[in-house]
């Protein structure tokens, strides 16, 4: 559920309904993209401007935990099967990678290291992708 205020990375390229582009118009937020690998490819910062029962296929955000939700994914640019993921590869494309026959990729977000973080692994921030549970974004 997201709610009003609320801030969420969107893989999608375009602005869903109910949500805002945080670029400082608007009353928004000026939050810069997400520069997510080599290649200076980014991800956009958007800002919901009204509640949301469910989440969005197509939206990102952090967690502190070592597993993704059902529902959800690790943003770590793994392959997903087009034919079992059609709704999340309409909207994502071949923007993540994939040989788009048969597989698409996922956005690959670096996990950050926090203050306590452990050379285990433990205590990062990762990124997660709703690819199932949610309601398709539509434009607004």
């Amino acid at each position: 559920m997201a709610r009003k205020g609320q801030i969420a990375l969107f893989a999608g390229n375009f602005t869903p309904k109910g949500w805002a582009l945080c670029n400082g118009e608007n009353g928004t937020p000026n939050i810069p993209d997400m520069v997510y690998d080599e290649y200076d490819n980014t991800i956009s910062y958007f800002v919901a401007t009204e509640d949301h029962e469910d989440f969005y296929l197509g939206f990102i955000y952090p967690t502190a935990t070592d597993f993704a939700p059902n529902g959800w994914s690790f943003c770590d640019g793994q392959l997903m099967d087009i034919n079992q993921n059609t709704a999340l590869f309409s909207l994502l494309g071949p923007t993540y990678g994939g040989d788009m026959r048969k597989t698409f990729g996922l956005p690959k977000i670096a996990k950050l290291k926090t203050n306590n973080a452990t050379d285990s692994g433990k205590n990062f921030i990762r990124y997660i992708i709703c690819t199932r549970s949610g309601g398709f974004p539509w434009r607004s």
